[in-house]
Order: structure tokens, then C-alpha cells, then sequence
């Protein structure tokens, strides 16, 4: 695949109410089959054309979808195509004093240098791929 347009010859499963829902429909993904929980979404993935809510494709997160579908006892899948990428934040109370936040960012940064975020993400990245 490498175009979403690709996309509108599959069923494609995604989590109700998600932005990557709105993302699909914003790319004009005919085929969305929403789904209140996200953990109901791996089972679905069959080749089977004929199962009841069988989807071809799961839209999800590259960390989260691993992990969800490794608690529904799904482990074969993999990427296909990413639509997009984007970073993560930590959100905090607007009273937080700006010296904590300046912290925080300075343990950031340091786990960045000597190596410890990298060895943190490899090793989730393990575990992931482990399930």
C-alpha cells in the first residue's frame, strides 16, 4: 500500500471516537468499521472472508496495537503502512511550577545523551515484539 486510497478495498477496524478515526474519514477510508473497545479489534483480523465483523486492517498505534492484541492472543501481525507519525507529551496542571517542568525536561535531555531513553525503547520495543 502505498496510497490511503489503497485502503478503501479492505474492512478496516479502528477504535470509536479515535483521532485515527477521524484521520480515516478525512482521508475519505470508505470501509471503517468502528469499535467502542480497541482489545475487540485483534481477534477480528482473520483471513477467513466469510467470519461475522472480519476486518482486513487494524488502524492503530505501533506500541499500542502490539500490546492490545498480545492480551487478545493475536501475535501475528505486523505494519503495513504508517500513516503517520507523531510524538508523545506528558501533560501537566497549568499550575505546575515552571521549575518542575524545567526538570523534568533536563532528566529528558540527560536520559537523550548518555543513552538510557534509547535503551528504555529498545527494550519495550523487545518486549512488544516478544508477545
Amino acid at each position: 500500500m502505498s496510497r490511503a486510497e489503497d485502503f478503501n478495498q479492505y474492512r478496516v477496524g479502528v477504535l470509536k471516537g479515535d483521532a485515527k478515526e477521524r484521520y480515516l474519514k478525512d482521508l475519505a477510508v470508505t470501509f471503517r468499521v468502528p469499535e467502542a473497545d480497541d482489545a475487540a479489534n485483534p481477534p477480528k483480523l482473520t483471513l477467513n472472508r466469510t467470519a461475522p465483523d472480519k476486518i482486513d486492517l487494524w488502524v492503530t498505534g505501533y506500541y499500542t496495537g502490539a500490546h492490545v492484541a498480545a492480551k487478545s492472543g493475536v501475535t501475528d501481525i505486523f505494519p503495513v503502512w504508517v500513516f503517520k507519525t507523531s510524538e508523545n507529551y506528558l501533560a501537566c496542571k497549568p499550575s505546575l511550577p515552571q521549575a518542575t517542568l524545567d526538570k523534568l525536561q533536563q532528566a529528558l535531555d540527560a536520559m537523550k545523551r548518555d543513552g538510557t531513553h534509547a535503551a528504555i525503547v529498545a527494550r519495550y520495543e523487545a518486549m512488544t515484539r516478544a508477545q
